[in-house]
């Protein structure tokens, strides 16, 4: 199942764990610690592997490989024909979990 790791704004220390398969959220908004710690306990990626993905989302806003920006882009969500900004993505997470609750 294809992950990736979205942040969704340079200055900010917010991550999101992410399936392109249904185009939602995997984890909720984690700090960078957080998401390495998170990372290292449900995938089975090392501890460099994880860094390495994170590095690329710090620089480049997602942990594809292809280090193409991603800041000003924008996402389908939850298979929804919708698109929402990257830099939205951890605020759509938090209201998801406000509506769950």
């Amino acid at each position: 199942m294809p992950r990736i790791i979205y942040k969704s704004a340079p200055e900010l220390d917010e991550y999101v764990w992410w399936t392109t398969v249904s185009d939602g959220p995997v984890s909720g908004v984690l700090t960078r610690d957080q998401m390495h710690a998170y990372l290292l306990k449900e995938t089975s990626m090392t501890a460099d592997e994880v860094e390495e993905r994170l590095q690329r989302t710090d620089e480049a806003g997602s942990s594809w490989e292809s280090r193409t920006p991603m800041w000003d882009t924008e996402h389908y969500v939850d298979g929804e024909a919708d698109l929402i900004p990257h830099r939205s993505i951890c605020e759509y997470v938090r209201d998801l979990g406000r509506c769950a609750r």
